[in-house]
This record gives C-alpha cells, structure tokens and sequence, in this order.
C-alpha cells in the first residue's frame, strides 16, 4: 500500500466463495490482523479464489459505529509527536528528537529530500513504525491498544494508488472501511454514495479500477478513506504521476473537504494551494517551519 523504505506492509490472501469473503485474512510479514470477515451490502464482482491484498483499513469494532474517541477528550489539537526519533533495524537514523503539531482545520505542507524522514513520519502517525517519544492521535496515544481507533480517525492516502485499491470495482473498495467498522447495508451505502460524491466519481462507481486514469484511481483511494470519515487526511505524495488535469481536479477535490492535512510534496504550488504553512525535513529533523513560501524561498525549494 505504501511505499515505505525498509518498512513490511501486511499482506492478505483472502478466500472467496460464491462471492463472500469467508474467512479472516491471515498476516503474511508482521502478523498485525487488519482485517475480519464481512460480506458486501451489493453483488461482488470477482471470479477469483483468491484475492492479493495489501492495504490498511480498520478492524472491526466493539460497536456497529464510529466511537468518536473512545473517551479521550479532543480539542484544536489533533496531532502531538514530541520528541519522536527512530532507527531502522539495520541502525540507520530515519528521525531525531521530531516535535509537531496540527491543529483541527488546518493543512501542514512537509518538504525534504528524498530520504529526509517524511514519509516514516507519516508512517509513525499510524502506528506502522514505532520509535521513541511520543505521538498522540485525537487525544489517543498511538500503541497497540489504540491502533484501530487512531486509523479510523486518521486516514492515509499512499504514493501509488494502485497499491491502496484492490477490490474489482470502486464501489466494492470504498465499502470495505465501513464495512470492516461493522456498520450495517444501509449505513455502508450511505457512505459509499457520500464518499464518490466528494471525490466526483459516484458516475464511475461500477468501473473496475485498472479502467480509471491515474487521477481517477488517486481519487477513488480517496474515497475508500473518507468513507471512513477520518478526522485527519495524511497525504504521501498526493500529485504524484497525474498530469496537469488530474492534479487539479485532486486539488479542487482537497480543497473542498473539511478535514485537517499534512501533505507530504515536493511541489511549492500544490503546497500553496493547500496548505496555511510548512515544515522542512533535513536528515530526519525538522529543520525549520513557518509560511509555505517563506520555506521554499529558504531552502531554494522549487
């Protein structure tokens, strides 16, 4: 799903019989059980036995809803990782002593080199890595026991959609996070029609996702997210591959949702087109932060 360096995301191999899903997906690298049984609210498509999959969605939970946050209390700050550092297992030092903060309605561009830390930085804000320090997640600190919470309440959007859908129509894959929340037929449809909505595909939702352009798949990713309704939208290269159509559509489509953002670009007008301000990543440290172009001037960024 991710394209994460030195990182093992869970892959699934799930049985199918006449058309169901019918046993839980068994881990294949870490052994974090992603998924559960369910079975869609409309006809399912596939012929095949087996489905490859390779995604991050929420495991059931204790109720047939969202919990707001179990309890925790939340209020303008939604995201707090202080002094979070992390070391690959071979020694490499991916991040040191990072300290940040995003804030409810706000959108945080995060530039930096190739290999500077950003894209582990997101990945910790998940729980798919775990350094030292801390990191909060609406008022959750982000472990083990807060996993499913954390990523019903923060969805990631990866570098190559094609590894984030993998159902055999948009439709089936936007259903997939509401139905693993264990929410009922009615309550899942409604999300699927409000989700293609928001990302203006609810046309296209019968298509298979290898007949969408690479705009379209980046959009119908979106859109398994936000079925989910996540407070928060990490963004990992969000621009990347489409052409200058498809990137404005995704930016019209970002610009119009209410959640907060960290968007992680290498480009100066995505990030001003988004984002209220920016920080710098520089060997795995935030370096610097403030004005999107007052960053990009700094560093000679773009």
């Amino acid at each position: 799903m991710l394209h994460l360096a030195r990182a093992r995301w869970v892959q699934l191999h799930v049985p199918l019989r006449d058309g169901r899903i019918t046993h839980p997906a068994r881990c294949r690298t870490n052994g974090i059980g992603l998924f559960s049984p369910l079975t869609l609210p409309f006809p399912f498509t596939s012929s095949q036995r087996e489905l490859n999959l390779c995604a991050l969605r929420p495991r059931n939970g204790p109720t047939a809803g969202p919990s707001p946050y179990n309890g925790h209390e939340v209020g303008d700050t939604l995201i707090e990782v202080r002094n979070l550092t992390f070391r690959y297992p071979d020694g490499a030092e991916a991040l040191r002593d990072v300290n940040f903060v995003l804030r409810r309605g706000e959108t945080v561009a995060v530039f930096g080199a190739n290999g500077s830390g950003k894209t582990t930085f997101l990945s910790h804000l998940v729980g798919l890595l775990e350094g030292t320090g801390t990191v909060d997640v609406c008022g959750m600190r982000v472990s083990a026991a807060t996993l499913a919470d954390v990523r019903q309440r923060a969805g990631m959007l990866f570098q190559d959609s094609d590894d984030q859908i993998f159902m055999p129509t948009i439709e089936e894959d936007v259903a997939f996070g509401p139905l693993n929340m264990g929410l009922g037929p009615e309550a899942v449809r409604a999300r699927v029609d409000r989700a293609l909505r928001q990302v203006g595909l609810n046309g296209e939702r019968k298509r298979p996702p290898h007949r969408l352009s690479a705009g379209e798949r980046r959009r119908a990713a979106l859109a398994g997210i936000l079925a989910v309704e996540p407070e928060i939208l990490l963004l990992d290269e969000p621009a990347t591959f489409l052409d200058p159509p498809a990137r404005k559509a995704l930016v019209s489509t970002l610009r119009s949702l209410p959640q907060a953002k960290i968007v992680v670009t290498h480009e100066v007008p995505l990030a001003e087109a988004l984002a209220s301000r920016a920080v710098f990543f520089e060997k795995g440290r935030i370096v610097a932060e403030g004005g999107v172009r007052h960053i990009a001037d700094r560093f000679d960024w773009g």
